[in-house]
């Protein structure tokens, strides 16, 4: 059986026609992928296969080979062979992951998912670009210029930008420095979305050097003949496995990982680091016989983000939204009842969150009342952060410790 798929692809700003052809005979159990792919291109091999065993598509005693034509191209990135943007009203399921989606969008707040392989997190992360509003032209001329200092091109100039270094990529393509210091990846993110799959393979240093710029919003690189500050104002999309199998608390698979090996895999993102995620979103795998409640648009949901955002451009006079307005602007403008504060700090004591991870929280309601238009705080906003802050990464954690 073949299978073909056009898309295209750019040679300067020339484009031409690409073919995936996808044929499944009889044969040794494998996967290949030939026409000059590049790495990212190949290990998207693993996830197709972890794919499909999710879903229960048996491919033992099958060999599948992937052709992507013409076969001079070199191709480059593991989301080459897929053409129209992303949509959500394509995604199946995942409604809590969709809504807290829109809240990271609508308050650029930062977001870790956890799940096993094949259950969503590289879809969701790679539609997420799709509800972010156009960006000003005060932030295009931004982009454009760290694009230029970088050597790097850009098409698309009105959309935000979306990063998708691999996890072997090194801290100072990761960061940006060098002899001559250059734009790093979170620079070039800057705007827009900076997404690490597999975080917690990537080097402990390299995760460590994002707490300065996931604070300021810029980075700083020190050489020995100067010392340069590139903006890096971006939304952290990070996916991980809950553990180093992949299949703590999986509906399909047995974890086999002991409760050291858990803790030292997670371990690999410091506590400081978490501290400065917003929101932490665990996932299962969807079945696909079972449709979808709710089929909204990109479009329809970027709308309400917009309509949110404008809400907090005129609350902070500036184009500012809440994950980075002062919280001192925050307290002032949108302050908390007593009761809601005696609220937070109860939960706070019995999860162990420190002053950071309130203060994430309070962000996060604020949001949530701008989604719902509501001028002040909610008690509701209240209790829907502080439950996309603590499931998820606390109940794997109690998981992991019954293992």
């Amino acid at each position: 059986m073949t299978v073909i798929v056009s898309s295209i692809g750019l040679k300067g700003l020339e484009g031409y026609r690409v073919q995936v052809e996808v044929r499944i005979r009889t044969g040794t159990e494998s996967m290949v992928i030939v026409g000059l792919p590049d790495a990212s291109v190949k290990e998207s091999r693993e996830r197709v296969v972890a794919a499909l065993g999710h879903f229960d598509v048996d491919v033992t005693d099958q060999k599948v080979v992937v052709n992507l034509s013409p076969s001079e191209q070199k191709k480059n990135g593991p989301l080459f062979v897929n053409s129209p943007q992303k949509d959500f009203q394509h995604v199946i399921g995942h409604e809590q992951a969709k809504r807290a989606l829109e809240i990271a969008a609508a308050g650029e707040h930062n977001v870790l998912m956890s799940g096993p392989p094949g259950c969503g997190k590289s879809l969701l992360a790679e539609t997420f670009p799709s509800i972010l509003p156009n960006l000003t032209n005060q932030a295009q001329l931004e982009v454009m210029s760290l694009y230029q200092l970088a050597g790097e091109r850009r098409i698309f100039h009105q959309n935000a930008p979306f990063r998708h270094p691999h996890h072997s990529a090194s801290s100072v393509a990761i960061i940006g420095g060098g002899s001559t210091p250059r734009p790093g990846e979170i620079s070039l993110a800057h705007r827009g979305v900076l997404f690490l799959d597999e975080i917690a393979e990537f080097t402990k240093k390299t995760i460590d050097m994002l707490r300065q710029p996931l604070e300021t919003g810029q980075v700083t690189i020190s050489r020995a003949h100067s010392t340069v500050t590139y903006p890096s104002n971006f939304i952290l999309i990070g996916a991980m496995n809950p553990c180093p199998c992949g299949y703590l608390a999986s509906n399909h698979h047995y974890c086999t990982c002991s409760h050291k090996q858990i803790q030292a895999y997670r371990n690999r993102i410091s506590g400081p680091v978490y501290d400065r995620l917003d929101i932490l979103l665990p996932l299962q795998s969807i079945n696909l016989d079972q449709p979808s409640k709710r089929l909204e648009s990109s479009n329809d949901i970027r709308n309400r983000v917009e309509e949110a955002r404008q809400r907090q451009y005129q609350r902070y006079q500036t184009e500012v939204s809440n994950a980075k307005a002062p919280f001192e602007i925050i307290t002032q403008t949108s302050p908390i009842t007593s009761d809601q504060q005696k609220m937070l700090t109860t939960v706070a004591v019995k999860k162990n969150w420190s002053n950071r991870v309130q203060i994430k929280i309070i962000r996060l309601a604020r949001t949530i009342s701008d989604l719902a238009g509501e001028d002040h705080i909610t008690d509701t906003a209240i209790w829907e952060a502080m439950t996309l802050r603590r499931q998820g990464h606390h109940k794997q954690q109690s998981i992991a410790r019954e293992t």
